[in-house]
């Protein structure tokens, strides 16, 4: 997320639209599995869930809790110490 952000800015994004590609980004990811699949996963991916891998690399950008207003009450808050920046 960090590369995509700073490309965004690289390019003088003025007009970019921070929702639109945080969105996009959580689409990406956007499933539905049954439990007997989950099991499966749990037992032989090393992988995140994928709403762990849009909740945990969001609530790690700064840049998002700027365009969505994020506090300290929000589940997906983060503190700025705790985020990680290197995945």
């Amino acid at each position: 997320m960090n590369i995509i952000l700073k490309i965004a800015e690289d390019k003088k994004a003025l007009d970019t639209d921070y929702i639109v590609l945080f969105e996009s980004y959580a689409n990406l990811w956007c499933s539905q599995k049954s439990s007997y699949y989950n099991r499966i996963i749990i037992e032989n991916d090393v992988h995140s869930f994928d709403k762990v891998r849009v909740n945990a690399v969001l609530s790690s950008t700064d840049k998002f809790y700027e365009i969505y207003n994020i506090k300290p009450t929000d589940k997906m808050f983060v503190n700025k110490s705790d985020r990680v920046s290197v995945w």
